[in-house]
């Protein structure tokens, strides 16, 4: 018993010290080489654009950090604790093409799960450093937000999962670069067509706290057996 006292202790010191971390881009710390980019690909040939995913990268996974991780309240990205989190997908141009002038690109939301966050991550200026990156929350209310044209990942991020499987569907549309009043035709449809895509992301639910306590006791009542014993 008193070896796995001292066993106890240590875990419970290593977890109080903590440990300040970067969010990673696969959730918690898993970093790009083991969770790749997964793109959504934004094309216009003249007359319509289309969307394409990239599906030879796997579902991207929501995770939380492991208890003993956490990010510096002063960052921007601080807004991810305790939040499973990920950013993965990514838009991007498919090829070397431009709107028509006086237009630009804006993605508006089709269907969120409910629980899921979308966070900016833009640089803000035409630097490349995190700092840069505002983490202002996204498509609030509905909202279409505007792409610049360059590679973006956004955070997605839920608390307390629920599900095992998360989305996120979405409309992409040419429009006034000020105003955001979309180009139609004379019968009111889009002049350029409309590009659709669909995130997914898969989750592990956390146990309600019915369930954790009920579990706490499951253990508990092992343990005291466990002690019975010897």
């Amino acid at each position: 018993m008193k070896r796995n006292s001292t066993l106890l202790l240590l875990v419970l010191a290593s977890a109080a010290q903590g440990t300040t971390v970067m969010p990673q881009m696969g959730g918690a710390q898993v970093p790009m080489m083991q969770a790749g980019m997964k793109h959504a690909g934004i094309d216009f040939d003249g007359s319509s654009l289309s969307v394409h995913i990239d599906e030879m990268v796997a579902t991207p996974v929501l995770r939380e950090l492991d208890p003993a991780d956490s990010f510096d309240p002063t960052k921007p990205w601080a807004v991810l604790e305790d939040m499973a989190y990920n950013f993965q997908y990514g838009w991007v141009a498919d090829s070397i093409w431009a709107p028509p002038a006086g237009l630009a690109v804006f993605i508006e939301p089709n269907f969120v799960t409910p629980g899921l966050e979308v966070y900016d991550r833009s640089w803000i200026t035409s630097g490349m450093s995190f700092n840069e990156m505002s983490y202002e929350p996204l498509f609030v209310g509905g909202a279409a937000w505007r792409w610049n044209g360059r590679m973006t990942h956004h955070a997605y991020a839920v608390s307390n999962p629920a599900l095992t499987e998360y989305e996120a569907s979405y409309r992409v549309f040419l429009a006034d670069e000020l105003t955001g009043v979309e180009s139609l035709d004379g019968s009111g449809m889009p002049l350029y067509g409309s590009g659709f895509a669909t995130f997914y992301f898969a989750a592990t639910p956390i146990p309600e706290p019915a369930s954790l306590l009920l579990a706490g006791a499951v253990v508990m009542s092992f343990c005291a057996g466990g002690r019975r014993h010897a």
